[in-house]
């Protein structure tokens, strides 16, 4: 069913045109595992333990992030931080700005990035 609805919100988005983007790469994280990478989009499965840090990065596009598990994790974004919680099924958009997070809980969510 979480396949089913991310490539039906890939398919909305095909209309996005954008930027060239290869697998979004986080310093500390590794890669991870493509679901799907086409011409419009590149969809990732994220997963992490508490205290892993992704590291600074930005994204050369926008990117769309599904929830699937609920998380905690610290945020930060020129200079603020802020703890945030997602539970499962949240839906929501990250610009392609600098930013860092780690992870003060276990998650896992599904993340489309832009071309």
């Amino acid at each position: 069913m979480r396949k089913l609805f991310v490539v039906a919100v890939c398919g909305v988005l095909f209309g996005a045109a954008g930027m060239l983007l290869a697998q979004q790469q986080y310093p500390n994280l590794g890669d991870q595992p493509i679901v799907l990478d086409n011409d419009h989009v590149v969809v990732q499965m994220m997963e992490f333990a508490p205290g892993e840090w992704a590291g600074e990065h930005s994204h050369p596009g926008n990117q769309l992030v599904v929830i699937v598990s609920p998380t905690k994790m610290l945020y930060r974004e020129g200079g603020e931080e802020t703890e945030r919680s997602f539970k499962p099924g949240e839906v929501f958009w990250i610009d392609g700005v600098t930013h860092d997070h780690k992870a003060t809980s276990k998650g896992k969510a599904v993340l489309i990035s832009m071309k």
